[in-house]
């Protein structure tokens, strides 16, 4: 009655406001038949306590201080009270005590006075049980009436299987076998309950000490004492006694009765297959278990007579290293039940039963998916998933055991099996799950089906998916099965999603409780869990990649994924149990071929050549783990593949070591002419081919490292030569390509790789000046292949390419050229290409409007096309075009360079970001349009079509870039950078550095002090041609030879000081000289304000270096009293201030011409301040040259000057 309070207590609600002061002080208060004076007499309690330890009546002791235990007591005094969360988890704990009590009662009344076939009190006693596992139930799940009302966690206790089994007999002795049947179930499903714990167990998790206390002692004395016959059982003894009662269920018979309903039926037909399942794999464990410690016990007792026996040496020595040895058997236990359990999935004993079971079971599931009452949301339903899940990891494992031990041929198991064997393994993990997935997909979509599940439930199909993505990994059968893999991918990702969305939902409510949880974490941590289901996702969206044609639109997309995760996971991805996790789904292998794609497209479309490096081998890292740990060893054409991805990353990609991929190119070529490689040899022709292609192209570079009598040309020919006879076989469209096994796949091949060889073959005509062999051999690939875009796409673009080499083509020429390329875009109205070169061929024509809309159309169907994006740019202002320039950046593409410097110039030029732009600049560079547009196959295209001379010198676009990259850097203040960066443009630069960009690097090194540097690069510019930066480039070279001057006069060297002078001064006379420069009137001035402080630091200099040079005449000047060396000294600097003098003019004019305020004013005041500077420097001269400030008696004074020295009269006044 007590617990009948607590429970109506719980479902009115006011549990989540109940405080302390609510709850009576005594349990007895809670009855409405209670002595008044009992309830405030304390003596009367002390007295019955005393009476009880007298008569030794522990029963009715524990009633009592039970009843004192109503309230949650404070652990201190100072204490805050009890929040209304603990006083509820007290008052659970506390009803579990009180059913334990109410259930032991009825257990003794139905083993000492019940009759033998009198069911009545048998069940009250189960009835009991089920009320005391569903209290229990919900104190360890945390939650007030939640699941554990449901009735299959009511039976799941071995508590319930006393009363149970004599329900049973009873109803057994009365022939009611249908009943019988149905508690048999139920008995089972007890029995099992019982495994892997403790019987009955009380959660022990109570705030209260005393309450913990207590409840043990409850258990002992009103329970235990009644049921030693169970609580004593082992693990085999309950599994055992599980079958055993599963022996007598007849499951029609309990079917058979009215009173059950449909969705009755189906959850006890489920029930049975559950069980059933279940008590067949806790037999099977038992046996591994027994098998394991057998083994065990055996190597313990070797390993202790070869450490010395039992004689006294070995009792010491073991007494020694007992905690050591500890250890080591504590670890050595794990293998040995790794072992058994191998050996008993290989073993045919019980092993069919169980599958049988199962797939029973997987039936079952499949078809209760549609009853939501049934399977959506139950612990009966999260079972059925959990035994699932549990059937696919030990399909799994019993193939893996298969796999590891083909992986080591020595061992004597090994030899009965086979790979034969080890791929159908594998297959039936496919076969388990697919019918699974298919039932989640017919019973409503993945999503809805997916979030009306429980989270259990979730777990399991999303485990199962990946077991199958794991399965079409580990079979290397080159028949493949078919398996569901875009069903698999489509469940991951929705079960990915729900599961992150929860995550989130379950974070913000344990922010709003003020929870200090750990799981409060941010939800981005990768477990190892979620990884596993993103390993698989990725897996079988590679494999779905893989499956395209090779000319599908998607397949853009699906290579960028997969390189983006291959990078991701590469960098992240580090200890190696996360490591085995990818290699059982093969994710690193499969990213890598999509990431490559050599097959079927241009390789490492969206890498650079560090990417593509850490991608292969992360991959051949995936491989060995795969290998070692799961006992997938890679296949000969895996590692031909391999081979070729990682040749082609040295010999396609910018800034790759060709030599070594040219001798992976011979090797892959060597392993494919072993007759006992078990490839096909259609896939051979075709893998041959591209080994020869890639030679070819080496041929090309002229970088062969191994001196063959092949040519460019021969091995393109070769290559074209077994490519005609798959083109011809009408039975090559039916042939697998490895991983890519879409129906199209192989012939899409074949395609790539000829179109490939005959640009390879006409590129090789062109360089030995064969262009009209090259042409014909085109016009015979559109001859043979009329309605291929490939072909027909090839000859237009010779033909256009020849056009634009012509110095005066004809009209005939023109028009081929055009009318090509227009059945080229007929053809495929899909490719970009044929309508960039049209435009290209509008632009030779002045044909500005035509130009512009071919180059649009192909915008429109390729944002980043290298050639129409330049073509636009030529044609339009960045500010009209600005909104396409920034769609292409925004789009991952190796050869949208074009945009991204089209873009930093827009920014660097019309906004003055100089931090974007530069930006902006290096991703350009990144690019291959930009950092290797000769490797591009449209890469002659890129230039204007209407210049002529189409290899000009210069710094070209890469240097280009590089160059406006520098100028950002140093604008930004950034030199070091900036000077890196103009080497860089050096370095790249076909022709020479242009003089514009050589003065700006110059002025770098002038900012870091290289004035040597600086020095030669001006000299190179005044030394050329004339140019607009020759007055650029004679201005720097005057302010290095002054900073020059300073250096050397520091250091003492003033006749190289006077020298840097006078050549600074010559550079400066030169540009202040110059006639027809197109100098404004400020850089006059400023060309005037530098030649004066060349002259005036000439004061500072000895006057013993003044002679009679032109620059050091004295000017006829009569003075007695100084020798001429000082005179000329005194004219060297006097010439400073003439020309401080001049441009202090030159700003008056400019003041007087600007109708607008000016800084002229300013600069006029500056000037005049240098004029004052060089007078006070010739006045230092003539006091220096009088001993003035010397200490010393002085042979004249100023102010006697102007009498002894008429000559210099004007200078001092």
């Amino acid at each position: 009655r007590c617990a009948d309070v607590l429970d109506g207590v719980f479902s009115s609600g006011a549990a989540s406001a109940i405080k302390v002061g609510d709850l009576p002080t005594n349990l007895l208060l809670l009855s409405d038949s209670a002595d008044a004076s009992a309830k405030s007499s304390s003596s009367a309690l002390e007295a019955a306590q005393r009476r009880c330890a007298d008569v030794n009546d522990v029963r009715l002791s524990s009633i009592l201080s039970l009843s004192q235990l109503l309230r949650p007591q404070c652990k201190t005094p100072d204490s805050p009270p009890p929040r209304s969360s603990e006083i509820v988890a007290h008052l659970q704990h506390y009803r579990v005590v009180l059913l334990r009590i109410a259930t032991g009662q009825y257990l003794r009344a139905a083993v000492e006075f019940s009759a033998d076939d009198q069911p009545q009190m048998w069940k009250r006693c189960l009835d009991a049980v089920l009320r005391l596992n569903t209290a229990d139930f919900d104190v360890s799940s945390d939650a007030v009436g939640g699941s554990g009302d449901d009735e299959y966690n009511q039976y799941a206790t071995i508590e319930a299987a006393l009363p149970l089994t004599n329900l049973i007999r009873i109803a057994g002795s009365k022939g009611n076998d249908r009943r019988a049947s149905e508690l048999s179930l139920r008995l089972a499903q007890s029995y099992l309950a019982g495994i892997g714990g403790e019987g009955g167990k009380v959660s022990q998790n109570a705030a209260d000490s005393e309450l913990r206390k207590l409840s043990a002692a409850v258990k002992d004395v009103f329970w235990s004492v009644y049921h030693r016959k169970t609580v004593d059982q082992s693990n085999d003894m309950y599994a055992g006694l599980a079958q055993e009662a599963m022996s007598v269920v007849k499951l029609p018979l309990i079917l058979s009765t009215a009173d059950l309903s449909d969705e009755e039926k189906k959850r006890m037909q489920l029930l049975y297959c559950v069980m059933s399942l279940q008590s067949k794999l806790a037999v099977e464990q038992g046996r591994i278990d027994e098998l394991a410690d057998e083994n065990w016990v055996a190597a313990k007792n070797r390993a202790e007579e070869k450490s010395g026996g039992v004689g006294r040496g070995g009792i010491v020595g073991l007494a020694k290293s007992k905690k050591q040895k500890a250890m080591e058997e504590d670890l050595s236990r794990d293998r040995f039940v790794t072992e058994a359990k191998r050996n008993v999935l290989l073993g045919d004993n019980g092993t069919m039963d169980i599958d049988s079971a199962a797939l029973s079971l997987r039936d079952e599931v499949i078809s209760g998916l549609s009853n939501s009452a049934v399977l959506l949301a139950s612990a009966l339903s999260d079972a059925a998933f959990e035994l699932l899940e549990r059937q696919v990891r030990r399909l799994a494992e019993r193939a893996r055991s298969i796999a590891l031990l083909l992986h080591k041929p020595k061992k004597k198991a090994a030899r009965k099996w086979s790979q034969c064997d080890s791929d159908t393994a594998w297959a039936s993990v496919a076969s388990f799950v697919d019918p699974l997935l298919i039932g989640v997909e017919e019973h409503g979509e993945a999503a809805p089906l997916l979030s009306r599940m429980s989270k259990r439930a979730r777990q399991a199909i999303c485990a199962a998916a990946v077991r199958l993505v794991s399965a079409s990994w580990m079979i290397v059968a080159e028949e493949e099965p078919a398996m569901q893999l875009d069903l698999a991918a489509s469940i991951l990702s929705q079960g990915k999603e729900i599961n992150k969305s929860e995550e989130k939902e379950a974070i913000k409510g344990r922010k709003e409780r003020g929870d200090d949880a750990i799981g409060a974490a941010d939800v981005s941590k990768e477990s190892d869990g979620s990884l596993f289901i993103d390993a698989a996702l990725s897996a079988a969206q590679c494999r779905n990649g893989l499956a395209l044609s090779g000319d599908n639109t998607n397949v853009s997309k699906c290579v960028r994924n997969a390189t983006v995760d291959a990078l991701r996971w590469e960098r992240k991805i580090t200890s190696r149990s996360q490591k085995e996790l990818l290699g059982e789904v093969g994710a690193p292998f499969l990213q890598l071929l999509l990431s490559w794609s050599g097959l079927h497209r241009s390789p490492w479309s969206f890498c650079t050549v560090t990417q593509a490096r850490s991608i292969v081998r992360y991959a051949k890292e995936s491989l060995e783990l795969s290998s070692t740990a799961w006992g997938r060893a890679p296949t000969s054409l895996e590692l031909i593949i391999l081979r070729l991805a990682q040749a082609d990353v040295e010999c396609q990609l910018p800034g790759g070591y060709v030599p070594e991929g040219e001798a992976l190119y011979r090797a892959a070529l060597s392993s494919l002419e072993d007759t006992d490689s078990g490839i096909s040899g259609n896939v051979v022709s075709v893998l041959e081919s591209h080994c020869l292609c890639g030679l070819s192209k080496i041929a090309l570079t002229g970088v062969e490292s191994v001196t063959t009598s092949k040519s460019a040309d021969d091995y393109a020919r070769e290559c074209l030569d077994a490519l005609a006879i798959l083109s011809e076989d009408n039975t090559a469209a039916d042939v697998t390509l490895f991983h890519w096994r879409g129906s199209n796949a192989f012939n899409s091949s074949v395609a790539f790789h000829i179109c490939a060889a005959r640009q390879l073959v006409a590129e090789s005509m062109l360089r030995g000046s064969k262009q009209e062999d090259a042409y014909r051999f085109l016009e015979d690939a559109v001859r043979d292949a009329p309605f291929s875009y490939d072909a027909a796409f090839a000859l237009g673009s010779f033909r256009l390419r020849m056009l634009l080499s012509q110095v005066s083509p004809s009209d005939k020429d023109r028009k081929m050229a055009q009318t090509q390329l227009l059945k080229a875009a007929k053809l495929n109205v899909k490719k970009a290409d044929p309508f960039a070169l049209l435009g290209l061929w509008y632009e030779v024509q002045n044909d500005g409007k035509r130009a512009l809309g071919c180059h649009s159309k192909a915008l429109i169907l390729d944002p980043t096309h290298p050639v129409a994006g330049r073509g636009v740019l030529r044609m339009k202002s960045y500010k009209d075009i600005e909104h396409l320039c920034i769609a292409a950046t925004s789009v991952t593409s190796p050869v949208n360079g074009w945009a991204w410097r089209a873009v930093g110039r827009g920014k660097a030029m019309g906004k003055g970001d100089d931090e974007s732009a530069a930006i902006c600049f290096q991703q350009a560079l990144r690019c291959r349009d930009i950092q290797a547009h000769t490797n591009e196959n449209l890469g002659f295209f890129f230039r204007d079509p209407t210049v002529r001379d189409r290899d000009g010198g210069g710094l070209g676009e890469c240097g280009e870039t590089w160059s406006d990259l520098a100028g950002c850097y140093r604008r930004l203040g950034k030199y070091s950078a900036a000077l890196r960066a103009y080497t860089s443009a050096d370095e790249v630069s076909s022709g020479g550095v242009p003089p514009d960009v050589l003065c700006a690097w110059a002025h770098v090194e002038l900012e870091l002090g290289l004035y040597d540097e600086a020095v030669a690069k001006f000299e190179a510019v005044i030394g050329g041609s004339e140019s607009a930066s020759l007055a650029v480039a004679s201005y720097g070279h005057g302010t290095a030879m002054l900073a020059l001057s300073r250096l050397h006069a520091n250091e003492g060297k003033f006749g190289s000081a006077l020298e840097h002078l006078q050549r600074g001064i010559k550079s400066v006379k030169s540009l202040v000289e110059a006639k027809g420069q197109p100098a404004s009137l400020s850089s006059s001035a400023c060309a005037l304000k530098l030649l004066g402080d060349l002259y005036t630091f000439g004061s500072s200099l000895p006057a013993s270096l003044f002679g009679e040079d032109e620059d050091c005449a004295n000017d006829n000047l009569d003075c007695c009293h100084h020798d001429d060396n000082t005179v000329s000294k005194l004219s060297f600097a006097s010439k400073g201030g003439e020309a401080y003098t001049k441009a202090w003019q030159t700003h008056n004019e400019r003041e007087a011409k600007c109708d607008v305020s000016s800084d002229s004013s300013l600069l006029s005041a500056a000037a005049l301040f240098d004029v004052g500077t060089s007078l006070l420097c010739q006045a230092r001269i003539l006091a220096s040259s009088l001993g003035e400030g010397t200490g010393g008696g002085t042979k004249s004074s100023m102010l006697d000057m102007p009498s002894k020295c008429p000559g210099i009269r004007g200078r001092i006044d």
